[in-house]
């Protein structure tokens, strides 16, 4: 299925798939995900199957151990959340409306904005978040993130190129694993 994936990907849009995020983890999913792009010859950038924190950080590849430190790459983990995601609406503790949901994601937004800025997940679906009704609260606070400055809405990919440039893997080391010195 992973490769299937991959393949049609390269087929719709001429590249190989940068990250993933399976969703669906089984003890070995990561190391799975990462052998079949080895296998295809594409480079995987970003693993998104963590929820386990807010900011990107890097893991050690267990099929990495016996390699010296310096042939070693990690994983970046670029982590998916559940807490600004449109998949809410279709929960029963979730969005009741658009304006719950808008509400929800500009409170987020506010509060990491007034921190300084960190990384914001908003999931999104095109069969929920799509609907016209729910459109009007999506687009009401893209154009709200919009007016404020300093702001990078960027793709998964992006994040994973600057945090791997800022904070590069260090094999075995606190401070390479999650990008904080």
């Amino acid at each position: 299925m992973i490769k299937q994936a991959m393949e049609c990907q390269k087929a719709l849009t001429g590249e190989w798939p940068k990250g993933w995020y399976y969703g669906r983890l089984s003890p070995r999913s990561r190391a799975l995900v990462r052998e079949v792009f080895d296998e295809m010859g594409a480079e995987l950038l970003w693993n998104s199957d963590t929820y386990a924190d807010d900011v990107p950080y890097w893991v050690d590849v267990p099929a990495e151990r016996s390699k010296p430190d310096a042939e070693k790459k990690g994983m970046l983990m670029v982590p998916y959340s559940y807490d600004c995601n449109d998949f809410k609406y279709h929960a029963p503790s979730g969005f009741s409306d658009p304006t719950g949901f808008y509400d929800h994601v500009k409170g987020a937004f506010d509060t990491l904005y007034e921190e300084g800025g960190k990384m914001m997940t908003v999931g999104l679906h095109c069969r929920i978040a799509g609907k016209p009704g729910r459109y009007a609260a999506l687009k009401r606070f893209v154009q709200y993130v919009a007016g404020k400055e300093g702001v990078w809405v960027t793709t998964r990919t992006q994040i994973a190129e600057h945090f791997k440039d800022q904070f590069p893997y260090m094999s075995g080391t606190l401070a390479g694993r999650n990008g904080k010195a």
